[in-house]
């Protein structure tokens, strides 16, 4: 006879009519070499400005005061790794909103959003890596995360790090909270990396900008040019950042330079601003490479070749389809405006993924992917 875990989580009223659903403290697990990481790489990155710029010009103190709240936080996250403290988390549901409060020690973070109507609730396993391999016990292995999948995909992160028998239970309780009628809204388990697989019978979304072309032994797939919007934000963004540059260095630039002494302030200021300068530079170029690259997907009978180029020139690979475990749209590890940027993946068997497509939405990621899957027989 199965076990039927203990209920960990209470349900309380709010103030505001809805229910409040209070998680337990997360597990104390020390993590010393993080911690002591975190720690000394603070002191550094926060205390190094700030002390090279005490006793200088207001201007230099004020561009040190970022370093320091920044050097700040990452001391107060180590002490919490080094100590094995993460806090706990509580979760209120009312009037078509999500508030997600985490409490560390006196301090409190609130996030909330209206989730009116909720697609599905994922539940997600994503171990941490150490030299790139998941540790296999412990709470480092079983923490988990969940997540609301809202309308046009959105997706909005409930918790994290708590065991999988905590989220599972959250997640009941949220699917009857947030369900519309009698029928509540459903769960859905997933492991490191994985997303929903999209229906191998789906239509082309109308706004595709693919062409698909078929052939008696298989497609092909031409992805063109995407443009700006296939920067996802990014380049809009360096060109803001570049247009402050070109104004601050020619407007404070001289300022700063007339009101320090000594070759070394001049070396750090210097380095200052070829930072920041390197910064905006970088952003425009990897944004150039996303609006100017193109793909091509072929499947040749039962093999899988994907051709790319953009500005850091040509790549081709190619699978075999024994070789292939699963093609699917997946998070690329980017976000914007805290929306995680989907890709095309490719999971070989025994190998690294490999992601592509990130300048498309998500409609065309899926269905590109069902086309492939029904090509190769996945």
């Amino acid at each position: 006879m199965d076990t039927i875990p203990t209920p960990q989580i209470a349900l309380e009223q709010d103030a505001n009519g809805g229910v409040r659903l209070v998680l337990p403290e997360r597990p104390r697990v020390r993590s010393v070499g993080a911690g002591v990481f975190l720690f000394v790489f603070g002191l550094v990155f926060g205390g190094g400005p700030t002390l090279g710029m005490f006793g200088g010009p207001l201007p230099m103190v004020f561009f040190a005061l970022p370093f320091l709240l920044i050097g700040l936080g990452m001391i107060g996250v180590g002490v919490l790794l080094l100590i094995g403290y993460y806090g706990r988390t509580e979760v209120s549901v009312g009037g078509g909103r999500v508030r997600s409060t985490e409490h560390v020690g006196p301090m409190r973070w609130t996030r909330g959003k209206a989730v009116a109507p909720v697609k599905r609730i994922e539940v997600t396993s994503d171990p941490i890596k150490i030299n790139n391999k998941p540790i296999q016990n412990g709470f480092w292995a079983d923490a988990s995360a969940m997540r609301l999948v809202l309308e046009g995909d959105k997706k909005f992160i409930v918790t994290a790090l708590y065991p999988r028998v905590v989220m599972d239970e959250l997640a009941s309780h949220m699917s009857e909270l947030l369900s519309v009628g009698s029928q509540p809204i459903a769960v859905v388990e997933l492991k490191e990396g994985e997303e929903v697989v999209a229906d191998p019978a789906m239509l082309k979304p109308e706004k595709s900008v693919s062409v698909v072309e078929h052939r008696p032994d298989g497609i092909t797939i031409t992805v063109p040019r995407a443009g700006m919007r296939g920067t996802k934000g990014l380049g809009c963004f360096a060109v803001f950042w570049l247009g402050f540059m070109v104004l601050f260095t020619a407007l404070g630039g001289k300022g700063f330079f007339s009101s320090v002494q000594g070759i070394g302030a001049v070396l750090a200021l210097v380095g200052f601003f070829a930072l920041f300068w390197g910064v905006g530079i970088g952003m425009a170029v990897y944004a150039w490479h996303l609006a100017t690259r193109t793909a091509i997907l072929d499947t040749v009978g039962q093999t899988l070749v994907v051709t790319r180029k953009g500005l850091f020139g040509l790549k081709q690979q190619e699978w075999a389809a024994s070789e292939i475990e699963k093609i699917v749209m997946g998070p690329s590890g980017m976000e914007v405006n805290d929306v995680p940027v989907m890709e095309l993946q490719v999971h070989p068997r025994g190998g690294k993924k490999v992601g592509l497509l990130s300048q498309l939405d998500n409609e065309e990621l899926r269905w590109l992917a069902a086309e492939l899957r029904a090509a190769l027989g996945l």
